[in-house]
């Protein structure tokens, strides 16, 4: 079975493993989530069941944070992902380009609220007539609504920014935010 988790000091390792009907996800303490399915390939006289890694991915969000746990939506339609940054992602399983051969450049993995900033915060906003507040990170590419009187994030989301024809890694950081004063 392959590696899925290359790096440089060979200091990740599995932390969570989801199974599925097709096959299954592993995750690191770096916050990556690789995907290996069954092997068609599987007439072997050993009676083993063979796998083959598909794809390894690793939200900005995620970077650096160890997944604390994997669950796997009944239907198989959503991957949930919870974090030691108290972060919680969905992962749409269609967007991992399965099903198909021109599989997605990227994973669709939306944020649900009640997380933190995993970096700096580089912008700051306040909605005057309403309790809210928004912050923005360039470090995870998210955006946060916070309520200041409750002090629960009420909304968070990762946004990449991308021209046509550039993948991820070359998109442009997200640099600003701002709020309207009446806070829609």
């Amino acid at each position: 079975m392959e590696n899925a988790f290359q790096s440089e000091d060979n200091c990740s390792h599995v932390v969570a493993i989801q199974k599925m009907s097709k096959g299954f996800f592993v995750a690191s303490n770096r916050g990556e989530v690789a995907l290996w399915v069954r092997s068609e390939e599987n007439n072997n006289t050993t009676g083993r069941t063979a796998y083959d890694w598909i794809k390894t991915w690793q939200p900005a969000s995620c970077r650096g944070f160890r997944v604390l746990a994997l669950a796997m939506c009944r239907g198989e339609e959503h991957l949930s992902i919870a974090l030691e940054n108290n972060n919680i992602g969905l992962v749409n399983i269609k967007s991992i380009g399965l099903n198909n051969e021109s599989a997605p450049q990227e994973v669709q993995f939306d944020l649900i609220c009640q997380g933190f900033h995993s970096g700096a915060i580089s912008t700051i906003d306040v909605a005057v007539q309403r309790p809210l507040l928004v912050t923005c990170s360039q470090e995870d590419q998210t955006i946060r609504l916070w309520n200041y009187i409750s002090g629960e994030c009420e909304f968070a989301r990762e946004y990449v920014v991308k021209e046509s024809g550039l993948t991820r890694a070359d998109a442009k950081p997200l640099v600003t935010c701002a709020i309207h004063p009446s806070g829609y």
